[in-house]
């Protein structure tokens, strides 16, 4: 017997069962520009959510009857803070009408009484819904509230007391009181930098009335008034009707 080498109709090369290369660098390129699209819409979409943000207008001034005035802050999206300020002041005239003391010729009446009134105070709001523009929500307030007045007297004297001598004019100490609401409001957002709103509820007041006195010598005559200080407590409907301008 012959020994003859394989015959090379059955030789056959050895397969490759691993990955092709060029398959191989191409899903690494493949997965390479899918992770570099994905960081960048990412990056595209955050981007985009800023100017969203930007847009909502959170800080505003109140123009409100009877508040006055007051600062307004959207602090999340169920909680705002309101700062408002308001003053009024009153004053009432009478018509001189002169009596006589008994036993003298001088007199003094009345001739105006002025009563000013200011107060600072916080609110908060908690939104209860909130769509389509319109915010519905309820509003503690706490406020301090400063009192004062003055008196002005007219001083007569002669025998006719037909003549104002002298005014008398004092003013008093300023006093402070509390004040305390619990009122239901609604906010519609009319544009993008204003909403109106109007809120009613109860509110409980504690002031007090400044005391008063004034004196005047003519003629070896003393002339006083005075008044005490007068505690006063109310509690009623409350009702406010206002605009927030956002900027």
């Amino acid at each position: 017997m012959s020994n003859a080498g394989p015959d090379p109709t059955f030789d056959t090369p050895m397969l490759n069962t691993g990955p092709d290369p060029k398959f191989n660098i191409c899903g690494l390129l493949f997965r390479m520009h899918h992770r570099r699209v994905s960081g960048v819409f990412c990056v595209l979409l955050a981007f985009s959510a800023v100017p969203a943000l930007a847009q909502e207008k959170r800080i505003g001034v109140v123009a409100a009857f009877p508040l006055d005035a007051g600062v307004f802050w959207q602090a999340s999206e169920r909680v705002a803070l309101r700062a408002d300020f308001g003053g009024s002041t009153t004053r009432t005239t009478y018509t001189p009408s002169p009596v006589r003391l008994t036993g003298s010729a001088v007199s003094a009446t009345f001739k105006a009484t002025s009563s000013s009134v200011a107060s600072a105070g916080v609110s908060a709001l908690f939104t209860i819904r909130n769509k389509d523009n319109l915010r519905l929500y309820v509003v503690p307030r706490a406020a301090v509230v400063f009192t004062g007045g003055s008196i002005e007297q007219d001083v007569f004297t002669g025998p006719a007391l037909s003549k104002a001598d002298a005014v008398i004019k004092n003013d008093s100490d300023i006093t402070v009181g509390t004040e305390f609401r619990a009122m239901f409001g609604g906010q519609y957002r009319l544009h993008d930098r204003v909403a109106a709103f109007a809120e009613t509820g109860v509110g409980y007041q504690q002031t007090s009335t400044p005391p008063l006195s004034t004196s005047v010598s003519i003629g070896g005559t003393t002339l006083s008034q005075s008044n005490q200080e007068r505690q006063i407590t109310s509690i009623g409907t409350r009702a406010v009707v206002g605009l927030v301008f956002f900027f």
